[in-house]
């Protein structure tokens, strides 16, 4: 049985004030499992992400992890999310809350035994643990494909999760095979003979 969002994220985005543009709304309306937005820096990746992960949290018994190479990497999504839960005063109905990205203390949860956890990839065998419900890859281009499938990849699928990777282009690295091939229906105008609609991609 597969992590199904009940709660409403149009909602939610209304409560924060967060209008999404276009390719924001297609990554927010689309119902694919695995979400990619491949692009530079100043085009509203990181945003999206986190905003698209806040949901997860709002309803019981979800996990949801900011996975990045570093500390630093993961601190731009949960600020992100947390900004917001202050803003939206969620943040008082928290029951364990740590803003810390220099000694790696970022995380929020809630008396529903939800939480928001960012990670670093440093240490592989730290992402151990619990099925994650929704997963944030921040910049994933710069994590190892062997931590992708051996860590993150096992710990979503354990529950059906969510994956939405947020990332700058490094190139054709494994992370275009995997997330942005599968996501695109054509291909330089072609029906894309790879694509699985459980991927989405930008």
């Amino acid at each position: 049985k597969g992590t199904r969002l009940r709660f409403d994220k149009w909602k939610w985005f209304s409560k924060i004030g967060y209008e999404p543009h276009w390719f924001q709304r297609e990554l927010h309306a689309s119902p694919a499992r695995f979400k990619a937005i491949f692009g530079g820096s100043g085009v509203g990746k990181s945003i999206s992400a986190a905003r698209e992960g806040e949901p997860y949290a709002l309803e019981p018994r979800q996990t949801v992890w900011i996975v990045g190479n570093t500390y630093e990497l993961a601190s731009k999504e949960f600020q992100y999310i947390w900004d917001d839960f202050e803003r939206s005063g969620l943040l008082k109905a928290a029951t364990h809350t740590a803003n810390d990205s220099r000694h790696g203390r970022m995380f929020v949860e809630f008396p529903w035994k939800s939480g928001v956890y960012a990670k670093s990839a440093e240490n592989p065998e730290s992402l151990l643990g619990s099925p994650v419900n929704c997963l944030i890859l921040a910049e994933g281009s710069q994590l190892k494909e062997d931590t992708y499938q051996r860590y993150l990849l096992r710990a979503v699928n354990r529950c059906g999760g969510y994956i939405i990777n947020n990332t700058t282009p490094k190139g054709y690295n494994w992370q275009y095979e995997t997330f942005y091939i599968p996501g695109q229906v054509e291909i330089n105008g072609e029906p894309n003979p790879k694509y699985d609609p459980n991927h989405w991609s930008s």
